[in-house]
């Protein structure tokens, strides 16, 4: 089943680490600053997996720590990880629009309502469950909805048709698609960055941390749907 393809570390009972969300984020370690934020790799670059031109980030992502002065955004992140169940299936997004939308992925596992993901730590930023035929997208330090989407598990294949969201419908059925691979399936995923973000190191580093957290690692402008990790 789903719940078999995450790790189960996150789903122990024992006190997760508060560092803290995105208010204010710095940098575990420092270098000389010309690589500090990652670095842009051509799609033919023999350290590319994924054939395409992006920024890698990782080096950015993976040694940031979040901080905050509210401590009422600490005590949200460690309530958030006693829920288990979305408790209002009919939930959305606020101010939420509908769209078509065609993800499918390859699973002969089982399907099962509940919690699919959860952050262990602030540096994590979502939540995923799953409730009847909807799967629920959350920030993990408030609980809130920010994506839903239509679920059917029939004939080895998850589909997504519809999404809910409050952002741009294009972009975000890619931030869901790259949430599904990189976060349920646990497989390497390109991240997707929007049109109009400058492409400066620090702007893409700053951004790809803030949305995804310390799991994304290789940012992409343009379409990410169809883009495959290559071993």
């Amino acid at each position: 089943m789903i719940k078999a393809l995450i790790d189960k570390v996150l789903r122990r009972s024992s006190k997760p680490t508060v560092s803290t969300p995105p208010h204010n984020a710095s940098p575990l370690v420092e270098d000389d600053g010309s690589t500090r934020f990652g670095r842009w790799l051509a799609a033919d670059d023999p350290d590319n997996p994924f054939g395409i031109e992006g920024f890698d980030c990782r080096v950015f992502t993976q040694s940031m720590l979040s901080t905050t002065s509210d401590p009422r955004i600490a005590e949200s992140f460690l309530a958030e990880r006693q829920r288990l169940v979305i408790d209002d299936p009919a939930v959305l997004p606020e101010g939420a629009t509908e769209a078509a939308c065609a993800l499918s992925y390859a699973y002969r596992g089982e399907v099962e309502d509940g919690a699919l993901c959860k952050a262990s730590t602030m540096e994590e930023k979502w939540d995923i469950y799953l409730r009847d035929d909807r799967l629920y997208f959350c920030r993990s330090w408030t609980g809130q909805p920010v994506f839903v989407g239509a679920f059917t598990h029939r004939d080895e294949t998850i589909s997504i048709d519809r999404i809910w969201t409050s952002g741009a419908q294009d972009f975000s059925i890619r931030q869901i698609d790259y949430l599904i691979r990189s976060h349920l399936f646990r497989t390497p995923a390109a991240h997707p960055l929007p049109d109009d973000l400058p492409r400066e190191p620090h702007a893409i580093a700053s951004y790809s941390f803030s949305q995804y957290g310390k799991r994304c690692g290789f940012g992409v402008y343009g379409d990410t749907t169809r883009i495959s990790f290559r071993i």
